[in-house]
């Protein structure tokens, strides 16, 4: 199986169904996930199926911040793929139902490089409004609070508490 790719490969990782020839490979630099599959003539292909693009980033080492991705983890299911997507901060899960058209349908930011209030200030995000990275707050009670402050009314820390689940 020879193809080429551009950019440094992490992970691989077949589908778990013994009867499945495909599977994925994650490349660390530039955060792509090829999807690599056996042709009916007996050969393998391998195509990019996702491409996470770079951020316009000030405070950064550089002006354009790639994606890292650490690690991929298929769903013991088969159904969803999932990725660390370590400088952007970023967990993501895609339906790969249809293994040639992954769609993102989950996404958790944790951190890495870009957190509100941190040195590194996105200026333009191709994914998603640059806005969005203000829109999150973590309250003295641990919570995680999505604040979209053009459309909600802030609630005050006691609404934030009397909200929040109880353990």
């Amino acid at each position: 199986m020879i193809f080429m790719m551009t950019s440094k490969i992490n992970s691989s990782r077949f589908l778990h169904d013994p009867k499945a020839t495909e599977g994925f490979v994650g490349c660390a630099l530039n955060a792509k996930l090829f999807r690599f599959f056996r042709k009916d003539d007996g050969s393998w292909d391998a195509e990019k199926v996702v491409d996470i693009p770079p951020k316009k980033v000030e405070g950064w080492a550089l002006p354009d911040m790639p994606g890292v991705m650490t690690d991929i983890l298929i769903s013991m299911d088969d159904k969803y793929v999932y990725f660390s997507n370590w400088a952007h901060g970023d967990i993501r899960q895609y339906d790969i139902t249809d293994t040639s058209k992954p769609k993102l349908v989950g996404q958790c930011f944790l951190g890495g490089s870009i957190v509100k209030g941190g040195p590194v200030k996105v200026t333009e995000d191709k994914e998603l409004d640059v806005n969005f990275y203000n829109q999150f707050e973590i309250s003295p009670d641990k919570y995680l609070y999505l604040l979209n402050r053009t459309s909600l009314p802030r609630a005050s820390s006691r609404e934030r508490r009397s909200a929040a689940p109880r353990r």
